[in-house]
């Protein structure tokens, strides 16, 4: 079965008490995640998902998250930080290879990095 992008109930992230190391709760996110990352200014937590888009977290409470919004990106930008000054958030990704040919057969490794913000 082919689900459609974003949040659902077997893609999870698992928020823990960084105390005591308990569960909080758990939070659907996008598939093919890779990397999280919180930003205590804003009360935000974000994950990059690798399929295409950042599921974006509200914590409400200290023990109360839930899933404020799905932002598109790119496949394959499942990495980012959280510049918690600004706010902004930043995913770098490979360039698309149209031609097939390897990083090393095209002379190099291009990426660029997506700027989110708020």
């Amino acid at each position: 079965m082919k689900y459609p992008p974003g949040p659902r109930p077997d893609r999870i992230m698992i928020v823990l008490d960084t105390n005591d190391g308990h569960i909080v709760t758990t939070v659907p996110i996008g598939g093919n995640p890779d990397q999280a990352d919180f930003d205590p200014g804003a009360g935000l937590a974000f994950s990059a998902n690798g399929e295409g888009n950042v599921t974006v977290i509200k914590q409400e409470t200290p023990d109360k998250y839930s899933v404020l919004q799905t932002v598109e990106t790119e496949p394959g930008a499942r990495t980012l930080a959280v510049d918690p000054k600004t706010h902004k958030i930043f995913l770098p990704n490979n360039d698309p290879n149209p031609s097939g040919l390897t990083a090393w057969e095209r002379g190099g490794r291009n990426f660029r990095v997506l700027i989110l913000g708020m």
